[in-house]
């Protein structure tokens, strides 16, 4: 079992790379942990077969820090879920752009979205 001090620090630890990251790809970031523990940190609109207009869709990427999980989602639907503990996702933020990861829930998500219509 954690102690409050070491979520206290997890907290901080997350909402410090997330801000980084934030700061960086978008010019702002959050004044405090969300407190539904959801950090929504990229959603854009994408076209798959090499045609960014036609058949876009939406593509939104969280990470539920109280969950300790990625959540991938292709027009609204949960397509993927991802374990990674608060440690993967702040390493994850440090070396990441906007286009990695909008990148990877494209790779990992749209068969399972493709598989589910």
């Amino acid at each position: 079992m954690k102690t409050t001090q070491t979520i206290n620090n997890e907290m901080d630890g997350c909402l410090s790379a997330y801000n980084n990251f934030a700061a960086e790809e978008y010019g702002n970031d959050v004044e405090a942990f969300p407190e539904d523990g959801i950090f929504s940190v990229a959603y854009t609109t994408y076209g798959f077969n090499d045609n960014e207009d036609s058949d876009a869709h939406e593509i939104q990427i969280n990470y539920n820090f109280f969950k300790e999980c990625w959540e991938n989602y292709i027009d609204g639907e949960l397509v993927l879920v991802e374990d990674a503990d608060h440690e993967s996702f702040i390493q994850d933020m440090e070396g990441a752009s906007f286009e990695d990861i909008i990148r990877s829930c494209v790779y990992k998500g749209f068969e399972m979205y493709e598989e589910g219509k």
